[in-house]
């Protein structure tokens, strides 16, 4: 399979390239770091992504992921076998309130969940509108506390968080089941056993 992941090189981008290079599937990088800015929605960056059977829809900047699954949609309207995942946060559940988990300043860490917001409301409002049963299929994906820096102690590892997605999207897949969002992240005192 053909996948386009923007933010590839680092974070959740670059654990989902990992373990689907791994796998054996192309991976078409879109990063700053390769000359790829989202925030500048070019040509050549639909056209890297067009062809592709996947779009991981994970980097986010000044609202660039919401402007880009527009443009994926449209270029993907009359293609159900394609696949969007739209990668959000599990902070859209709940407002940024109390002491913060990680010491980031807060309203940056509200700035970016009104941005990943509006990424979940656009996902949602194509996935219903679906022009007559058309489009690309599209998961949600909200990963909670996830390890992408190493000053982040208390968090799921990057590498396992992602190994996990791709398993439980694969499981769905190979038995004919439509998975429609995933969130998985660190669970902070677990007393219980398996």
């Amino acid at each position: 399979m053909k996948i386009a992941i923007t933010g590839d090189t680092k974070g959740i981008g670059a654990a989902l390239r990992t373990v689907l290079e791994k796998r054996g599937h192309e991976i078409v990088g879109l990063s700053r770091s390769s000359g790829y800015d989202i925030t500048r929605i070019t040509p050549d960056i639909i056209e890297r992504i067009e062809p592709c059977d996947l779009f991981i829809n994970n980097a986010q900047t000044d609202f660039a992921q919401t402007r880009l699954l527009y443009k994926i949609w449209r270029c993907w309207a009359e293609h159900p076998e394609k696949t969007i995942w739209n990668i959000s946060t599990i902070l859209t559940l709940a407002g940024i309130t109390g002491p913060p988990l990680i010491t980031l300043d807060p309203i940056e860490m509200n700035i970016y969940r009104n941005q990943k917001l509006s990424l979940e409301d656009a996902h949602n409002q194509l996935k219903f509108s679906k022009y007559g049963g058309l489009g690309p299929k599209m998961c949600l994906i909200k990963p909670g506390n996830i390890k992408t820096k190493p000053e982040k102690e208390r968090a799921c590892d990057v590498d396992l968080w992602a190994e996990m997605v791709v398993n439980t999207y694969e499981q769905a897949y190979k038995n004919n089941m439509l998975l429609e969002e995933i969130s998985i992240g660190w669970l902070y005192n677990s007393t219980i056993e398996f």
